[in-house]
């Protein structure tokens, strides 16, 4: 409720333009969500093999290659709705979309990697 808030300040939507804008938005953040439990299970996987030692090439490999699948599959879904909105809407508002999402998801991916092992260090 929080981030419908802050959007909802930022964007300055007319009740016509709400219409038009918050049932892509419930459904861009649906699929974030879904995004958001492969990340999660990643960072577990990640800090879990710190704690019990198993973080080996092997380990480094599959992380950083499905790390990397995220961040495209993050990149593709925000392209994708940044392009719903701007049909719906106006190209300024899909970018406000796009500047909004930008800025909660590198406070987010700062608050996580902030509680990260650094790699290669064994946790206690």
């Amino acid at each position: 409720s929080l981030k419908v808030e802050l959007v909802n300040k930022i964007m300055k939507l007319s009740a016509e333009d709400a219409k038009k804008f918050w049932p892509i938005y419930r459904e861009y953040e649906n699929d974030l969500g879904k995004l958001a439990i492969n990340r999660a299970e990643l960072v577990s996987e990640f800090v879990q093999s710190h704690k019990d030692g198993t973080f080996d090439n092997e380990k480094a490999q599959d992380i950083a290659k499905r790390w990397f699948k995220s961040q495209r599959a993050r990149l593709d879904l925000l392209e994708k709705y940044h392009g719903k909105i701007e049909k719906a809407l106006t190209p300024v508002q899909a970018g406000q979309f796009l500047q909004i999402e930008n800025q909660i998801a590198l406070f987010i991916d700062v608050t996580i990697a902030s509680e990260m092992p650094a790699v290669g260090t064994k946790t206690k």
